[in-house]
């Protein structure tokens, strides 16, 4: 698993490719472990042969990651694999742009009716969702998904640690406090401008059905108070010891989270969407993502495992 991650790193130095060959013989020298369980009898495996190329390949033709097929094998599943399956098995070619060409087509009538109907929507100044269910006239055919076979263009991936190192530097003096982009060493957060919902904390425990939430921010407060390390679960104990403000909970039902590339900490990731959704009708559980992060760049993962790790529950 080691050599199989190392291996897909954009670029190496001495450093990387002496790791990678050390995990490589780590294999090989723990490898007789696995034969005395009697799960397999030999590794001859042409595979495992493939492997020992590796190190020496990126010596002369730099990393394997620049020669990964997998961009062109999903271009063919979604532009000849999917319209194939639509046809006749006849005449492929053709049948294939056909149904490309109407595709596309049917894509660019959902994207101009939504638009429209959205324009409509803020000109009238309806808010309620009712009203917008009933007056809208046109939208997407669920059970046509088109949006597979259509090319977006690409989008520009938004740096969060950038943002927040501008906020944090005085580049935006007018911006709203506290910031709503904010980062530790290793994470960025954003969130919207405005939250989703303002509450009492008894009022958003009955709500997103969380009996503890009082105890649980309670003690949250107590342990930073003493610059303790605030525990994940167990007994809330620090219930009598502080008491939550009064002015309640600013809470938000999405927020984006990024991180840095594992391999590159000059590059970042894709921002990825955290949402929670209260218990209703049509989901009795109600929806509540999560993330565990490291709190500081030190971390060694994943051979520490969890080890100095925070889990963040988005319900701020």
């Amino acid at each position: 698993m080691d050599f199989c991650y190392l291996g897909q790193m954009p670029s190496f130095d001495e450093s990387a490719l002496t790791k990678l060959a050390g995990a490589l013989q780590s294999f090989h020298d723990n490898k007789e472990a696995i034969l005395s369980t009697g799960v397999c009898s030999h590794f001859d495996i042409p595979k495992l042969e493939l492997l020992q190329h590796i190190v020496p390949s990126i010596w002369a033709s730099g990393a394997v990651l620049q020669w990964s097929v997998d961009v062109t094998e999903h271009a063919h599943v979604t532009e000849i694999k999917k319209p194939a399956r639509a046809g006749n098995n006849q005449n492929y070619y053709s049948q294939i742009a056909r149904h490309l060409d109407r595709t596309e087509k049917c894509t660019r009538f959902d994207t101009a009716t939504c638009i429209l109907s959205l324009c409509e929507d803020v000109g009238d100044g309806r808010e309620e969702e009712e009203d917008h269910k009933h007056k809208h006239k046109h939208g997407p055919d669920e059970e046509t998904d088109n949006t597979s076979f259509y090319p977006s263009p690409t989008r520009k991936i938004l740096n969060y640690f950038d943002i927040a190192s501008s906020l944090s530097n005085g580049d935006f003096p007018d911006s709203l406090r506290p910031f709503r982009t904010f980062t530790s060493s290793t994470t960025a957060i954003n969130l919207a401008i405005k939250p989703s919902l303002s509450m009492l904390v008894d009022g958003a425990s009955e709500l997103f059905q969380m009996p503890d939430l009082h105890p649980a921010i309670s003690e949250y407060l107590y342990r930073s108070a003493r610059g303790e390390a605030h525990k994940v679960s167990g007994r809330r104990q620090a219930t009598a010891h502080c008491k939550v403000p009064a002015a309640g909970l600013q809470i938000w039902s999405k927020i984006w989270v990024q991180q840095r590339t594992f391999h590159d900490s000059g590059a970042v990731e894709p921002p990825q969407t955290l949402i929670i959704s209260p218990p209703s009708q049509h989901n009795a559980s109600g929806t509540y993502n999560f993330a565990i992060v490291s709190p500081t760049a030190d971390s060694d993962w994943p051979l520490n495992g969890l080890s100095g790790m925070s889990s963040s529950h988005h319900l701020t």
